[in-house]
């Protein structure tokens, strides 16, 4: 039994698979997980995340707006990935 910040994978073996399954593939990819509060859908994530080279990880804040998430997204992905990528322009 493994455990992550204070989380408890046992039993999330099903879950890690599917998620590693899907990371296999060959290029780009994009992956939103959703579900009901309180799950552990990030704790599952940051697993991934930290077994992982090259996984890029976001996750928005209740107290920001959508175009400041997406500025602070776009930053952390350039910082990511070392180049300017991502611009954002107002419609």
């Amino acid at each position: 039994m493994e455990r992550s910040n204070g989380f408890n994978f046992h039993g999330r073996e099903r879950e890690l698979a599917e998620i590693e399954r899907f990371l296999q593939v060959d290029g780009p990819g994009f992956t939103l997980l959703r579900g009901r509060r309180r799950v552990g859908k990030t704790e599952l994530l940051k697993k991934v995340r930290d077994s992982r080279k090259n996984t890029f990880y976001f996750m928005g804040r209740d107290d920001e707006s959508n175009h400041e998430a997406l500025k602070r997204f776009a930053r952390d992905w350039d910082a990511f990935t070392r180049c300017s990528t991502v611009s954002l322009t107002t419609v």
